[in-house]
């Protein structure tokens, strides 16, 4: 079985590798405006504490007050093309990987092989989390990167205080 997760993995790697790196500077990018956007801080509090945009922002997860600290700039803006990006990509990609295999005729050869349909699916399925972590991995390394070229310009925690101001 690991053999078709070994073949399956090297089949594909390439498309969603380059979609990590997209997803990934598009991040870093969307990290050098952390200065910008804090020297507009006031703006930013006006714009953000309005009711469609705590309903949008809460729909991903965002709280605007931890906004302020680079890591939660980070985890807000990383959050939102993860969560947007990544969940549609790989969604298609999945189920790519089984379509792909009906269109081009080949699993039926797949079928004739001495394994069951639940091993050859749970090998795809296996491949299709290996590229996930990967994934994952590569946004990580960005986001050190990114945080602690920012970090010069605000703290690394989020300020207790400003959660609890009304």
């Amino acid at each position: 079985m690991f053999t078709f997760v070994k073949n399956e993995w090297l089949r594909r790697y390439k498309a969603p590798m380059i979609f990590t790196l997209i997803v990934a500077s598009m991040i870093f990018i969307s990290m050098q405006f952390y200065k910008t956007i804090m020297g507009n801080l006031i703006l930013l509090d006006t714009f953000l504490s309005t009711d469609m945009m705590n309903g949008i922002l809460g729909a991903f997860g965002v709280d605007v007050a931890a906004m302020k600290s680079v890591v939660g700039f980070f985890s807000s803006y990383s959050t939102m093309w993860v969560m947007m990006a990544g969940g549609i990509y790989f969604a298609y990609f999945g189920a790519e990987m089984i379509a792909r295999e009906e269109r081009l005729n080949t699993i039926s050869y797949l079928a004739i092989k001495p394994m069951s349909r639940r091993a050859l699916f749970l090998s795809k399925w296996l491949a299709l989390q290996g590229i996930i972590l990967v994934f994952f991995m590569g946004i990580s390394l960005v986001g050190v990167l990114s945080v602690g070229m920012q970090s010069r310009y605000a703290p690394w925690t989020i300020n207790a205080e400003a959660l609890t101001e009304e």
